[in-house]
């Protein structure tokens, strides 16, 4: 991803949140759609960064949230086997996309500066580390047997495989 070469611009950034915002909303519908309730706090995440994610684009009424249109959003079906899981291995994915955003943040963040890189910046009072520790856990007691583990891959690439086609990169 080009916000991810050593030569990143603030450019690169903002292009990489354009392909984010519609990733995020599809994410945040499959979410939904699946009905866990232990996923709303990956769900209310998406929203957090969200509104992060829209006031670094500079949008309009960020306070709510990015819109994106519908004809911009590819719905992410949950399988009939095992749904749940395919949401957890969505979830995964999202998850784990907030500790590379830490990790971008300590990369760009005094190169960019001013700008406040509001979406790869942590969000107060919150550990990163620990998010994810706490949601591993969550994800191992959820998702036990081999149909569940199958689709929770199956969901978790996925969704990688979607957030690499808006970037136009290849899986591979």
């Amino acid at each position: 991803m080009p916000v991810g070469r050593e030569d990143a611009s603030l450019d690169d950034y903002l292009a990489h949140l354009r392909v984010l915002g519609p990733w995020m909303v599809q994410m945040r519908l499959a979410l939904a759609e699946a009905r866990v309730p232990a996923l709303a706090a990956v769900a209310a995440r998406i929203d957090d960064r969200s509104r992060a994610l829209a006031l670094d684009l500079g949008l309009e009424d960020a306070g709510a949230g990015l819109r994106v249109d519908a004809s911009e959003c590819r719905r992410f079906p949950l399988p009939a086997c095992e749904p749940q899981a395919f949401a957890w291995g969505l979830a995964y994915v999202v998850e784990g996309s907030q500790l590379g955003g830490a990790v971008m943040y300590r990369r760009l963040s005094t190169r960019l500066a001013p700008h406040p890189l509001r979406y790869f910046a942590p969000v107060a009072g919150a550990t990163t580390g620990a998010a994810w520790t706490a949601f591993v856990a969550a994800l191992g007691a959820a998702v036990r047997s081999r149909p569940a583990i199958e689709s929770a891959a199956d969901g978790a690439a996925a969704a990688f495989e979607h957030l690499l086609a808006g970037f136009a990169l290849d899986a591979a």
